[in-house]
């Protein structure tokens, strides 16, 4: 395809990968909620422990990894069955999608309806494993599976145009795949 003409490509969102891109999305929120009560239970049990400082550091550390561990497996499963949940109400994720990536934006079409995102009002793209997640400004999400492309050229296409219009920007916009 012409880089100059655009990309189409078109598919229909399915849950594994709904609930890949809130993995994607909720990634901080998890860590820093494993970190916190990592720190919170420890210093509950440092006074409950006998020994050197460190000694009671250590085994302090050891018994918060217990509570820090069922907390984060909670949340788990909270933010499971919450992507679940989210995709089975939203009746437009579980019908075909056409976008449209040209040098003027991202056109969305969806049965009758259309909207374009211009270049301008995206805030930031990554790339995770098998899918691009863009964030606009006004904190709209735009997935983009890669299996939606028709092929690995097109696929380096689209990031052709994301690098040639998200690198104006005034802050970091792209992040490429880490994982």
């Amino acid at each position: 395809m012409n880089i100059q003409k655009g990309i189409q490509i078109s598919g229909i969102l399915q849950l594994n990968e709904f609930k890949k891109c809130h993995a994607f999305h909720f990634k901080r929120m998890k860590l820093w909620t494993l970190f916190s009560t990592m720190v919170l239970f420890t210093i509950l049990f440092y006074g409950s422990v006998d020994g050197a400082w460190w000694q009671k550091g250590l085994v302090s550390i050891g018994y918060a990894l217990i509570p820090a561990a069922f907390v984060f497996l909670i949340m788990m499963f909270v933010l499971h069955l919450r992507s679940t949940g989210v995709y089975k109400a939203d009746y437009y994720a579980k019908n075909a999608w056409t976008y449209t990536i040209d040098d003027k934006g991202i056109t969305e079409k969806i049965k009758k309806q259309s909207h374009c995102y211009l270049w301008k009002e995206i805030a930031t793209l990554n790339e995770v494993s098998t899918m691009f997640v863009l964030y606009t400004k006004d904190k709209q999400t735009i997935i983009l599976p890669k299996r939606y492309f028709a092929s690995v050229e097109q696929q380096q296409e689209f990031k052709d145009f994301a690098d040639r219009h998200l690198r104006k920007q005034p802050y970091k916009r792209w992040i490429p795949a880490s994982t």
